[in-house]
């Protein structure tokens, strides 16, 4: 996924933000992705911006500041830029305590996202109401509000319509006051080029767990195919785990289960197994192997837009 990020943003057209969750990368404890902001850091080129997703999502319900803030001063002193702050699940009172608690550690020069609903919801002017309320408050300076267009990313795909009219009327209405602000769309996944062309310029998109499953598909297929034992072995991991919850439902065929969330697990053992049995079997290096993922995903993005 990093180096398909690298590739699109060599092409000028495209500006690229590659944002990680707490379970990615973490400062306490070993991610799933990377063991710290360092090394991705050193894997990025300068046309790519690294940041921090949903920061606080997970954490603030156990009130545990300080090892947020530990997490938001790592990563921008090894040249993250921007942060998305995920207001979504929190009460008013515990999301100002928590804005208040990190306010000081924000830099001037940082990009930060604000979101306050939930992905499913149809964000309007309320939104809009609580995102000048804590702008005015905090004198925070917001480049981005999370606007959901009240489709919900479930089973591999993103269910519900959406009334294109009326997220223009309320997102040109918003920008006419403050017109240096764009909206995100979280989460962009699966979408055609149909909807992106529809939504203006003042619209960035997030596209996430769709590339995710591209990439957990090639090996579970690859796996089935190489090493089927070894692939049992690593599903009863996956499917026990819980994690697919996020992103099926529980009648959801057991191999969507896995394909959904096989990548939360790439630091597991038996998933670098997996791989280097692939490697043998194919007769080809893993570095051949990740050329052929990135070709996969780069292909799907660049048919987007």
């Amino acid at each position: 996924m990093v180096e398909t990020c690298n590739l699109i943003s060599k092409n000028k057209k495209y500006k690229v933000h590659l944002i990680v969750s707490l379970n990615q990368i973490n400062t306490n404890k070993k991610g799933y992705v990377f063991s710290s902001y360092k090394d991705l850091s050193k894997k990025i080129n300068k046309n790519v911006i690294f940041g921090i997703d949903h920061f606080g999502y997970n954490s603030i319900k156990s009130k545990k500041y300080n090892y947020l803030i530990k997490n938001l001063k790592n990563s921008f002193d090894n040249g993250a830029k921007f942060l998305h702050i995920d207001l979504s699940m929190m009460k008013q009172t515990d999301y100002e305590f928590f804005l208040n608690k990190i306010k000081n550690f924000l830099k001037k020069n940082m990009i930060i996202e604000l979101g306050f609903d939930k992905d499913g919801d149809r964000s309007n002017i309320k939104t809009y109401d609580k995102f000048l309320y804590i702008k005015n408050k905090f004198n925070l300076n917001i480049n981005y509000l999370t606007y959901q267009t009240g489709t919900k990313f479930i089973n591999n795909k993103n269910i519900s319509k959406i009334n294109y009219k009326n997220i223009l009327k309320i997102s040109n209405s918003i920008i006419k006051e403050n017109k240096n602000l764009k909206f995100k769309e979280h989460n962009s996944d699966t979408k055609t080029i149909k909807h992106f062309a529809k939504l203006n310029k003042n619209f960035d998109f997030n596209i996430g767990p769709e590339l995710a499953i591209i990439e957990n598909s090639y090996y579970y297929q690859k796996a089935k195919n190489y090493c089927p034992k070894i692939l049992e072995q690593f599903s009863l991991i996956i499917i026990k785990s819980n994690l697919w919850k996020k992103w099926c439902i529980s009648k959801s065929s057991k191999k969507l289960k896995i394909i959904s969330s096989m990548h939360y697990f790439f630091g597991n053992k038996i998933f670098h197994d997996i791989k280097k049995t692939v490697s043998l079997k194919e007769k080809k290096t893993i570095v051949e192997l990740d050329l052929e993922i990135q070709k996969l995903i780069s292909d799907r993005i660049f048919s987007k837009f």
